[in-house]
């Protein structure tokens, strides 16, 4: 029989729609690629081209996936459990108490396992002598050399022997906030609150011809100052910077804070700025003596710093305003400090009106950054014939507790202002590491000085240089926050 035109339109209808159902059955059956990666204290899961990260709170060793849950391995943190229902959103839903060093996984039965090792400590005398050891050897005079002693167990700390029977009560930094960290040791490891723990890390060091030691490099000793069963929250001194995973163990030594010489925070920026307004004395005007900055401290010893210092003016009769921008680079360690500037600032010696010239810089601190430091500041400006003294700057920082220093300042000179002033620097949030806040409230007096033109009256065609001022007590307030 032959086909009809409308029999050849069905077949060819037929068949396409067979084939467009193949072509999406096996689109469907095409498996989504998808993965899981550790990244320090992140997961990544890249599924379907998209990756996203989870933060763990912990380093992770080793992880595995069971359907719609991850499992992370972070040694003595225990083992973080991850929900990945959304692959695009996976979220940490829980911290699991491995009552050991959780360092891999493997699936028994259907179910997933940790490996947990321990390290043990046990006296030579109570260990049992081997059956097949003959008496001379148990007893017997030792011929030949004497052997070498051995070695103390990986994780031993140096230094120190655990009393006999007993194993040393040791933990790590599960998390890390302002100021403080969470170890995972608590009250039924021994602690109390007001407890020090000395937090350190362990690395093998080389002696000589491939012999090799263990060595522990202690970081901080901190205060506990909450506790629960498996945890504690142990404060951290100023300047004081702990990672997760660093290791802790109880100690009877003093915590390490420091209020004189405090250690320098390295690879950080600090954000300043402050605010002095003032009411003019002398003649209808009120007025401020204010300054902006910032600065970077790298984790070597140099930093930069970059702003306006300073920025004074008044407004009313005779209004004046007078500036200095300096770019400054220093050698910065945690003791002195040593820089060189350049820039531009205003020059008030020129009658004919405030000036715009080139300004050299000079920056000097002796002491910490956070403790007991005098700082110096020079400026020398670029005149007609040669360099002119610009003026000097000084500050003051006396630490009075570890949150509290008092501030003494002043300074001046023929860019157009001089001032003096008294203060207090208050750590309000923080430890001087990421996310500290300070704030300087201060009281003091000013005087802001700018050229003025005099023209006598009646006007005979010749004026004169001159100069105004205006100057009272001022209140400030300063702001340093470091992200």
């Amino acid at each position: 029989m032959l086909a009809t035109p409308r029999m050849n339109a069905q077949m060819f209808r037929s068949t396409l729609t067979l084939a467009l159902v193949a072509v999406g059955a096996t689109a469907a059956a095409q498996p989504v690629e998808s993965s899981l990666a550790l990244d320090g204290t992140d997961l990544i899961v890249r599924e379907g081209g998209r990756e996203s990260r989870v933060a763990l709170g912990c380093a992770g060793g080793a992880v595995v996936r069971q359907g719609a849950r991850a499992y992370v391995a972070c040694g003595l943190a225990g083992v973080v459990e991850v929900d990945l229902t959304a692959p695009t959103s996976p979220r940490r839903v829980a911290l699991r108490d491995a009552g050991g060093d959780a360092v891999g996984f493997f699936v028994a039965d259907g179910a997933v396992w940790t490996r947990i090792t321990r390290t043990e400590a046990r006296p030579v005398e109570g260990l049992a002598v081997r059956a097949d050891a003959s008496a001379a050897q148990v007893a017997g005079p030792v011929a030949g050399p004497v052997a070498a002693p051995v070695a103390a167990p990986v994780g031993a700390p140096v230094g120190r022997t655990p009393s006999a029977g007993a194993e040393e009560r040791r933990g790590r930094v599960v998390s890390v906030g302002l100021g403080e960290v969470v170890v995972d040791l608590g009250s039924s490891d021994g602690l109390s609150v007001g407890a020090r723990l000395e937090l350190f890390r362990e690395q093998w060091t080389r002696l000589d011809e491939g012999d090799r030691a263990l060595r522990l490099d202690s970081i901080a000793i901190g205060e506990v100052t909450v506790l629960s069963t498996r945890r504690a929250r142990v404060r951290l001194g100023t300047g004081e910077r702990v990672t997760v995973g660093v290791l802790a163990r109880p100690t009877e030594a003093p915590a390490t804070q420091s209020t004189i010489a405090p250690p320098r925070v390295g690879g950080i920026w600090e954000i300043h700025g402050a605010l002095r307004p003032f009411l003019s004395l002398e003649r209808l005007a009120m007025g401020g003596l204010a300054h902006a900055e910032v600065v970077y401290r790298g984790s070597g010893p140099w930093s930069v710093r970059a702003g306006a210092v300073p920025l004074a003016f008044a407004f009313g009769q005779d209004a004046v305003i007078n500036y200095g921008l300096m770019l400054t680079a220093s050698y910065d360690s945690r003791l002195f400090e040593l820089g060189l500037g350049l820039g531009v600032a205003s020059n008030t010696n020129n009658y004919d009106g405030a000036r715009d010239t080139l300004a050299l810089g000079q920056r000097v601190r002796l002491g910490a950054i956070d403790g007991l430091h005098l700082v110096v500041q020079n400026a020398f400006l670029l005149g007609n014939t040669s360099f002119l003294y610009g003026g000097t700057s000084a500050t003051v920082q006396i630490p009075a507790a570890a949150t509290l220093a008092l501030i003494f300042r002043g300074g001046g000179g023929i860019t157009g202002y001089g001032f003096g002033e008294a203060g207090l620097r208050i750590r309000v949030r923080g430890n001087g590491d990421h996310g500290s806040l300070f704030l300087t409230p201060s009281v003091g007096g000013v005087v802001v000085q700018g050229p003025r033109r005099e023209c006598p009256a009646p006007f005979d065609g010749t004026c004169y240089g001159g100069s105004t001022s205006h100057g009272g007590p001022l209140v400030g307030l300063g702001v340093e926050y470091r992200p």
